[in-house]
């Protein structure tokens, strides 16, 4: 008997998809490549993508370049399994603008500038560190960790550094961390700035990279 499968989409960015500009189609778009990646195709073709979406192929390079340039979308180049070059989709522009939707929404807190920039340099120190692309529900929990529950970057940095030294890639193990220094009342000790996040680390694809993998599949 086949197992069914499901698609984990959070609840926030289907409150919020108007707000951040997405059309109904265009967030169903999204819903479908999320839905891919969470199978383990990181960049499927743009004809499976329009079979999905009851739509020819031509149709579908609109909404990719759409979602590109309004910011929910982008496409990176990674080194696979034994050094192969591969492409992917990439949602860390979509969680960057949820991220930065909710810093506006909410309440300034004193303990962080919830700056968006903030989030994309963990997310890059977490993917670096773990050696994969983080999930979309893991994108969110880090994200929760600058926006809500106010932790300093740097403190996160040291978080998921004394993590790694314990040989533990888990996203919820280094939030017990954050929270167990918390509650002791622990600082860091680096008082250096951070570095911020530079344009190459959002490098900007053309629509051809979509179209040569459409190509070969």
């Amino acid at each position: 008997m086949e197992i069914e499968q499901y698609t984990v989409i959070q609840n926030r960015l289907l409150e919020h998809y108007h707000s951040l500009g997405f059309t109904n189609e265009e967030f169903m778009f999204l819903i479908h490549v999320i839905s891919f990646q969470q199978l383990g195709n990181k960049f499927p073709s743009m004809e499976r993508l329009g079979k999905r979406m009851g739509c020819a192929t031509k149709e579908v390079i609109p909404l990719i370049e759409s979602l590109m340039n309004k910011g929910g979308l982008a496409i990176q180049s990674e080194t696979e399994a034994g050094g192969r070059q591969g492409d992917r989709y990439s949602l860390a522009p979509l969680f960057d603008k949820l991220a930065q939707y909710e810093q506006q929404s909410q309440t300034p807190k004193t303990e962080t500038n919830g700056d968006v920039t903030d989030v994309r340099e963990i997310l890059t120190v977490l993917e670096t560190e773990f050696g994969r692309q983080l999930s979309p529900m893991e994108y969110e929990l880090v994200s929760s960790w600058i926006v809500k529950e106010g932790f300093l970057p740097d403190t996160i940095k040291a978080a998921i550094k004394e993590a790694v030294l314990n040989g533990v890639s888990n996203l919820r193990y280094i939030e017990r961390i954050l929270f167990n220094w918390r509650k002791n009342n622990r600082k860091t000790t680096s008082h250096e700035p951070i570095a911020k996040a530079t344009p190459e680390n959002k490098p900007d694809f053309p629509i051809h990279k979509v179209l040569n993998n459409d190509n070969k599949k």
